[in-house]
């Protein structure tokens, strides 16, 4: 109950901040001209599947907070289910500021969804933790842990990742090739 209490005090905490650093830029007159941006760099499980801290690609870990604040762009308060990564973040900005950029970036202008011009502009992300990855499409992710421990959830059908399909599916063509490519980003690199 502690560790629980102690992160919902940090959170509570957060928002009180993130609130005044709106105040100030509205008292400096320079919010309508700022592009604001909240994220994190993990979740917490706080026991979620019996679980503390980070380290697994179940979504209360994997997944984070991200809030762009960008004037005169899109509708504010809406909300996305948009496949997006922290590697997005900058050529997004890059966008929203009126910007050029090349196309070395490992990430994608998140910008179209931010303006209601589409839905998606990934067909997957990934995620790595030390030698732990996973690949994370609309309705599967697929997660490899050491020692060749695979797991499989239909982010549709089974939102709270209760049942790991990996070896009942391991051999149909889609999830084939997720794991080949998950097996390609992993031999790129990419973190």
């Amino acid at each position: 109950q502690q560790l629980m209490a102690d992160y919902y005090a940090a959170v509570s905490h957060a928002d009180e901040c993130v609130g005044q650093i709106l105040d100030e830029l509205q008292r400096r007159g320079i919010a309508d001209d700022t592009i604001v941006v909240y994220t994190t760099d993990h979740g917490e499980m706080l026991f979620n599947h019996g679980l503390l801290h980070k380290f697994v690609f179940y979504d209360q870990s994997a997944r984070i907070p991200l809030i762009i604040r960008a004037p005169r762009v899109g509708t504010p308060g809406t909300a996305t289910t948009a496949l997006t990564d922290l590697t997005d973040l900058l050529p997004t900005c890059l966008s929203l500021a009126g910007c050029s950029s090349d196309d070395t970036f490992d990430g994608v202008d998140l910008s179209p969804v931010i303006r209601g011009d589409c839905e998606q502009v990934r067909d997957a992300c990934f995620s790595m933790v030390g030698p732990r990855d996973m690949i994370r499409t609309e309705q599967w992710k697929l997660c490899h842990y050491p020692e060749d421990d695979w797991h499989l959830f239909d982010c549709v059908a089974d939102p709270d990742e209760d049942t790991n399909l990996h070896d009942r599916m391991r051999d149909d063509p889609a999830i084939t090739a997720l794991r080949t490519t998950l097996l390609r980003w992993q031999g790129q690199g990419v973190g």
